[in-house]
């Protein structure tokens, strides 16, 4: 019994382990291009970030020519990121953001990436 379920537990190990390895993950550096909050009543999540020059980063949506929008989670580390996005651009510093482009902001209208860390350089 015990040696079953070490194959079954072995056997979930080795999937995870699968679908992490294939999340595509990533990170950009740049200076902050635009950065934009909403109003809560516009909805949850959607204040944003872009980078000059960014136009790609994984499977992120692009909007338009801004590029690649960067969302935060309207959650307290989403507003800790958010406040580091400020601080750089006031002070006109290169950031670096991480991104998963597995975990979007799905909407019927969006697939926008949301940071995963940010770092000013």
């Amino acid at each position: 019994m015990h040696k079953k379920l070490i194959i079954s537990l072995l056997a979930i190990y080795a999937l995870c382990e699968t679908i992490v390895t294939f999340a595509a993950t990533g990170e950009v550096v740049g200076q902050i291009s635009k950065i934009r909050s909403h109003d809560v009543t516009l909805g949850s999540n959607l204040d944003w970030i872009s980078l000059s020059g960014i136009m790609s980063a994984g499977s992120c949506q692009v909007a338009g020519g801004l590029g690649v929008l960067f969302m935060f989670k309207d959650d307290e580390r989403g507003r800790k990121q958010f406040s580091i996005a400020l601080a750089a651009k006031a002070a006109g510093k290169q950031i670096t953001v991480g991104y998963d482009d597995v975990a979007l902001r799905n909407t019927s209208n969006d697939n926008y990436c949301y940071v995963r860390y940010i770092e000013m350089l």
